[in-house]
């Protein structure tokens, strides 16, 4: 064979094949999880602030979450960790951005205005700040 795509993909159905083969229990445990995302998007479709505003902008962040999820999980099935971890990071920022709207609405207006007020983006968005949003709704 003397095409490099067509090489490349065939060692990435075998190392998916492998896998299953070696560690089918995590696909289980990876459905599981996955099956969850839909009782995840309930509270914020039904929840209300105290003062009375919906949390339903939240869901996108969780829906990319989950998607980013599913294609990580075939990267890392695949033996390709790196590419799965640069999958999974936007997903992981999205639930730091939940935290952070969910702490204070005001942080959401500051990253919808982060193009015009980078400081005030950076000082929130950045570093331990984003990583103190822990608070759930």
């Amino acid at each position: 064979m003397d095409d490099e795509i067509l090489r490349y993909r065939s060692a990435l159905a075998y190392n998916r094949e492998v896998f299953l083969i070696e560690h089918g229990e995590l696909i289980k445990v990876f459905s599981d999880v996955d099956s969850n995302f839909g009782s995840l998007i309930e509270p914020p479709r039904t929840l209300r602030d105290c003062s009375g505003h919906s949390y339903v902008s939240l869901i996108p962040f969780v829906s990319l979450l989950q998607r980013q999820s599913r294609a990580a999980f075939e990267a890392f099935a695949g033996y390709q960790s790196y590419q799965g971890w640069v999958l999974l990071r936007p997903g992981i920022e999205a639930l730091l951005i939940i935290g952070k709207w969910t702490e204070d609405p005001a942080n959401a207006t500051i990253w919808k205005d982060r193009h015009q007020n980078r400081k005030a983006y950076q000082k929130v968005y950045q570093g331990k700040a984003l990583s103190r949003s822990s608070r759930s709704f």
